[in-house]
């Protein structure tokens, strides 16, 4: 066989295996924007105040939540990603371990940029993990039982870790589940007493995302 029909069938397998390739993780790359719903546990419990109650307790809440993000395919049908999201979270409430540690938080958004690294095992099928960067700006108020209820604001900053993936509904549309879990850095508040919240969040969120 010659030089030239040797690099012909080279070429022709190389672009039937970039071709496969592609196939994979066509409809899992780009830029895409969706919504998301979650619900999950959110936990404060912390014991680190400088002086007074912590607030403490755990109580189960909804989300609603917006995302943009960008996948870019890799060799044998890996993907990475970038994700910008915002949640938003109802009124949480809780009766606390005792009276004085029941509290209430009001709406609020909780505001996320990830990082996403997967693989897509089949072409309707993509699995990956994320890690991620939070802000949240908390508004609560505890329920003081011997004085005045002490409002307080906070912007909390935490690490998000989640592990979850996305089914290929129809042509660029994609459903989702993933389980997120969430850490925040312990803050103190200093109005009527000095308070500590320390909250950490579990989900489950189940999403959809049309990818253009």
């Amino acid at each position: 066989m010659s030089m030239s029909k040797l690099s012909l069938s080279a070429i022709a397998l190389a672009t039937s295996l970039a071709g496969g390739a592609f196939a994979e993780t066509a409809d899992f790359t780009g830029y895409s924007i969706g919504g998301s719903i979650g619900y999950g546990d959110f936990v404060s419990n912390d014991g680190s105040s400088f002086s007074g109650d912590d607030i403490e307790g755990d109580t189960q809440a909804a989300t609603l939540g917006l995302q943009v993000g960008y996948n870019y395919a890799l060799q044998n049908d890996w993907i990475i990603g970038a994700q910008l999201g915002v949640q938003f979270l109802g009124d949480v409430d809780n009766d606390g371990f005792s009276q004085k540690n029941a509290f209430e938080i009001d709406d609020t958004e909780i505001f996320n940029v990830r990082g996403i690294v997967g693989k897509a095992f089949t072409p309707d099928i993509f699995a990956y993990a994320a890690v991620g960067y939070e802000s949240w700006e908390v508004d609560y108020t505890e329920f003081n039982s011997s004085g005045p209820d002490i409002p307080g604001s906070e912007r909390l900053t935490g690490a998000s870790i989640g592990i979850g993936a996305e089914y290929l509904l129809f042509d660029h549309q994609t459903i989702g589940a993933e389980v997120k879990y969430t850490e925040f850095e312990s803050s103190e508040s200093y109005g009527f007493d000095a308070n500590s919240i320390a909250p950490d969040i579990t989900q489950l969120i189940v999403s959809y995302n049309y990818r253009f």
